[in-house]
């Protein structure tokens, strides 16, 4: 009954590992696609950089102070929007 629950703390850890992840690299192609502007050309030419051992790394943690600096720089960002500053 342990070894399952042990089991099961670690796959679950892993799932919210993983759409972490996936919300995060989302969130970065969505400012890269804002910051190309309109034209197509651009959102093609961002899409096609995307770089899969970037994700893998925020997946694998590696990348995971420089995430919490632009995490943390996103909030502020947020709440001087939000006139909370």
């Amino acid at each position: 009954m342990g070894i399952e629950r042990t089991l099961q703390k670690i796959a679950t850890k892993g799932v919210v590992q993983l759409f972490n992840a996936v919300k995060m690299q989302q969130n970065e192609i969505s400012e890269k696609l804002k910051e190309a502007g309109p034209l197509e050309v651009r959102k093609e030419k961002v899409l096609k950089d995307l770089d899969k051992r970037a994700f893998l790394d925020v997946l694998m943690g590696a990348k995971s102070q420089k995430v919490d600096i632009d995490l943390w720089n996103q909030i502020k960002q947020k709440m001087i929007q939000l006139g909370a500053f």
